[in-house]
This record gives C-alpha cells, sequence and structure tokens, in this order.
C-alpha cells in the first residue's frame, strides 16, 4: 500500500514509472488523456496535471501541443543510486550536500547507496553527494579551504590533516551535539581526537569513519623468479638491503618490471607513508613540535639514509604508476603502503601471490612502530544554514557511524573504527587480519598541525631531493628545519 506521506500527485506519478518500468507503457504510446487519467484515479485534473509536469521535467514524458502526451524512455533506469528511492517520497524538505575527497567508482557509488538508505529512514531529508576534488592533488592545494574562503563548503564532509580547519572556527565542534557519547562509546579511541580553533581551545572537530596503517607488502612470485625463495615471517631492515639489491639488478636485466615501489613526495602528499622509517620511540604527539623533534633525531637521518639506499639499489618503479604496477605484479616491493594494492586487485579480478609484513622496527625500536592514517568526517559551519539543517547534518553523522549504514557495502580494507563492524578484513586469513587489526591499534595518529600542508611541502621538496641523492639525509633534515622556522615565522603559527 502507498505510503500515506506522499501526496496524490507524487503517487499518481509514482505508478505511472511503474507501468514504464514493467513495459505496461512503452516508449513513444501515448498516455490517456488527462479527463480519463483524472477518472482511473478518482482524482481531480489538477492533481493529473501536477503529476505529468514533473514527469515532463524529468524528461520521462513529452508533451505535444493538440496531441497529448508521449512516453519519452524505454525504462526509468537511472545512474544515481539514491534516486531509486525517490518515487516512494514526497520532494525532500531539507536538501544538504556531503563532500568527498576521492572521486573513485566504487567509493563514490558506496556514498551514493548510503545516501539513498539515509533516505528511506529520514524522508524529509536528501543528502547529495559531491567530490570536491575531481581533478585531484595535483596542484598541492586543498579543495575545501577554497570552499570555506568562497562561504560555499558543503554541509558536511570527508577528509584529513583538518587543523587548519578548525583553526581558522570552520568546523562545528561536535562533542556538545545530541548523542555524541553514544557516538564515540562504540568507536575505537583513536577515531576522536581533539584539535584548536582559533581561540586555541581544544575541541572534537571530527571523527575517523575509517582508519589504516602502512605495511611493507611483498610479491612472492616475483622474488621467486629474481632467485629468492626462501620468504621468512618477518622481515629486516638488513633483509630489505639485500632484497632490494637482487630485486634491482633482476629488474633492471628484465625492462618493464622494477624492484621495488616508493611513493616520491609531491608537494604535501606522499610523505605519510615514509615516517614508519623516520621516526623513533623519542617522537610522540601530532603537533607541530613533535615534528620538528622528528626532523631532529638521529632515527630520522638513519632511517632516511635506509630509504634513500634502497631507492639507489632497487630501479624503483616511475612516479605516477606505481601502485598499478604493483598490483599487475610489475614489482617486487612495495616499502611502504596502505592495503590499497590489494584493493586495487580486487576491482580489477586479479590474483597475485602477496605477502604483508610489518615494517621492520628501527634501531633502538622494540617493534615497529607504524602510522594511523584516516579519513575523518565533520560539519563546516558556513554550509548549514539554518538549525533543522544542522539536525540533519548531525543525523546523517551518526547514521554513518552506524554499522549496518557504513560497512554494509564496504569495498576496501581499511578498518572500521566502529567496534565489531565488519569489513573486507574479514575475507582475509586469520594471520594476516590479525595482524593488520594490531598494526592499527598500536599506530601513532599522524601529525596534524596549523599550517601542516605548508609544512609538509617544504618538507616534501627537501625529503624528494634527498631520495633521488641531490642532498644528505642531514641536509634534507637541516633545510626542512630552517625552511620550516622561516614560514612558520611570516604565518605566525
Amino acid at each position: 500500500m502507498e505510503k500515506q506521506y506522499s501526496p496524490q500527485y507524487i503517487r499518481i506519478k509514482n505508478d505511472i514509472l511503474r507501468k514504464i518500468r514493467e513495459g505496461v507503457l512503452a516508449k513513444d504510446d501515448r498516455l490517456p488523456p488527462e479527463r480519463e487519467l483524472a477518472e482511473e484515479y478518482g482524482v481531480s485534473r489538477v492533481t493529473i496535471v501536477g503529476a505529468l509536469r514533473e514527469l515532463a521535467e524529468a524528461g520521462t514524458i513529452r508533451k505535444v501541443r493538440g496531441s497529448g502526451s508521449y512516453v519519452n524512455c524505454a525504462c526509468t533506469d537511472s545512474d544515481s543510486p539514491e534516486e531509486l528511492f525517490d518515487p516512494l517520497f514526497a520532494p525532500a524538505k531539507i536538501t544538504i550536500r556531503h563532500g568527498m575527497l576521492t572521486g573513485s567508482p566504487h567509493m563514490l557509488l558506496r556514498m551514493q547507496i548510503l545516501a539513498a538508505l539515509f533516505r528511506v529512514e529520514n524522508p524529509d531529508v536528501s543528502v547529495e553527494i559531491e567530490v570536491v576534488n575531481p581533478d585531484g592533488f595535483a596542484d598541492g592545494s586543498d579543495p575545501y579551504l577554497r570552499l570555506i574562503g568562497s562561504g560555499t563548503p558543503p554541509a558536511t564532509g570527508e577528509f584529513f590533516f583538518y587543523s587548519d580547519y578548525s583553526a581558522m572556527n570552520a568546523l562545528v565542534p561536535l562533542e556538545n551535539l545530541p548523542g555524541f557519547g553514544e557516538v564515540t562509546e562504540k568507536l575505537y579511541p583513536a577515531a576522536v581526537f581533539k584539535t584548536l580553533d582559533a581561540s586555541d581551545s581544544e575541541h572534537v572537530h571530527a571523527i575517523a569513519t575509517r582508519m589504516n596503517s602502512r605495511f611493507l607488502f611483498v610479491n612472492q612470485d616475483f622474488l621467486a623468479k629474481a632467485g629468492i625463495r626462501e620468504i621468512p615471517d618477518e622481515v629486516t631492515n638488513g633483509i630489505l638491503d639485500e632484497w632490494c639489491s637482487i630485486l634491482g639488478a633482476y629488474s633492471r636485466r628484465n625492462p618493464g618490471n622494477y624492484g621495488i615501489t616508493m611513493l616520491m613526495p609531491q608537494r604535501w602528499s606522499n610523505i605519510v607513508d615514509k615516517f614508519p622509517y623516520l621516526w623513533g620511540n623519542g617522537v610522540n604527539g601530532i603537533s607541530l613540535e613533535a615534528f620538528l623533534n622528528m626532523l631532529s633525531s638521529d632515527a630520522f637521518l638513519s632511517g632516511l639514509s635506509r630509504l634513500r639506499r634502497w631507492r639507489e639499489y632497487g630501479n624503483p618503479a616511475p612516479s605516477g604508476e606505481e601502485e598499478e604496477l604493483f598490483a599487475l605484479g610489475k614489482c617486487g616491493i612495495f616499502i611502504s603502503t596502505t592495503l590499497r594494492p590489494w584493493t586495487i586487485v580486487r576491482n580489477i579480478c586479479m590474483k597475485r601471490n602477496f605477502r604483508i609484513y610489518r615494517i621492520p622496527a628501527s634501531p633502538g625500536q622494540t617493534e615497529s612502530i607504524s602510522v594511523l592514517g584516516n579519513f575523518s568526517v565533520g560539519i563546516f559551519r558556513s554550509g548549514i544554514r539554518n538549525d533543522a539543517e544542522m539536525e540533519a547534518a548531525w543525523k546523517w553523522l551518526r547514521f554513518l557511524f552506524r554499522k549496518r549504514a557504513q560497512y554494509q557495502l564496504s569495498c576496501d580494507f581499511d578498518l572500521p573504527t566502529l567496534e565489531g563492524a565488519r569489513s573486507c578484513l574479514d575475507t582475509l586469513p586469520v594471520l594476516e587480519s590479525d595482524l593488520i587489526r594490531n598494526a592499527v591499534h598500536t599506530a601513532r595518529p599522524q601529525f596534524d598541525f596549523k599550517y601542516q600542508r605548508p609544512a609538509f611541502t617544504v618538507f616534501g621538496r627537501e625529503l624528494s631531493a634527498c631520495l633521488k641523492g641531490e642532498i644528505t639525509p642531514r641536509t634534507c633534515a637541516s633545510n626542512a628545519i630552517m625552511k620550516m622556522g622561516e614560514l612558520f615565522g611570516n604565518l605566525q603559527p
């Protein structure tokens, strides 16, 4: 039976759509005259006019003056999943926008389906999903900062490195919103951390929706072709020295193959994955001070020397093609990455004989300490126009943290921040899934401080020069510290 909160003209429109989907009405069929439709549905002619007007505006039918209304299409299949649910509802009273950083098809589809599921439970609220950086991060800019500056951010969004937003008072503090405690008590503690606002007060400005750590990936088939047949249960830095030399020599003899994969810094990106090799036990916190302490440490110099040596010996994959080449079996070792190679292989339906390891512990460390990356969600102040939109935005974020909604359709291997939630990790062997979960639970949060992107951009240039052999690790550290001092002196953090 039709939902009674739908107006009559909506129910009539939906019934005509049903007839088109089921083939009762075919393309170019003429609909009965408005008078006959009014008699058939037991409504006034005005109601029929309203239903036909919506169908015409959607392009489903066309009106021909003096002739009548005709079906314009053979079916009403939609490219947008949330539109599949539209026939159940009247027009939404509130529409909010949700920003995504990634435009990958499977992630966009997942969010569109979640928005549709949210609409089923909240028929008065529609969530429009938009990709805020369709061109990627090639220019090093932050799309949200542009939107905040123009006063046009979405109501909610998914992002990382967001201290700049909170320092501008661009994000709504969440801890005092109704139901905050109920949401966070079910999350892993690392999913919730505070950042500073413009008055240097700490607040929870966002919450992580999914987390990952960094790992060492080994393609066992590639190693075997290069003559490495003994694969140990743990990999040390000494073993990596040997493997990089062997794989580099093998790949140079076989063009189109590469010994290692190491993402090169591009402005502020492709830096975080190097941290597990660069910090020692003395680095704590996510502040600028903690970052500078890392650059000043002996552990940083020795770790950077190793990365530079491996890149020199290992014949690395060309920049921009690293992940795809590794997933296609053209590289032996991925020095540091998330579980993205598995995701790529899964999406292209290929099988690879991968082995995953914790990144080896640095000298002086009792165990490997990875970096905890995350995608977080929050509410933008200038994306909210009134109390009703604020309530809708917070209701949408709470929806995302519920197990059924957040991970029912998960297509990646990131660890859910909701305790007990299932993800694709459950499809892996127990030893591997346990290794991944343990790495995430023991990882350090990534650095996140005001003006972090400019600071990382400065560091990224020096890091790239060092990995290419143009400057020494010590020069890399001293240049980065000096230039960041100049930068932050001007910015007055």
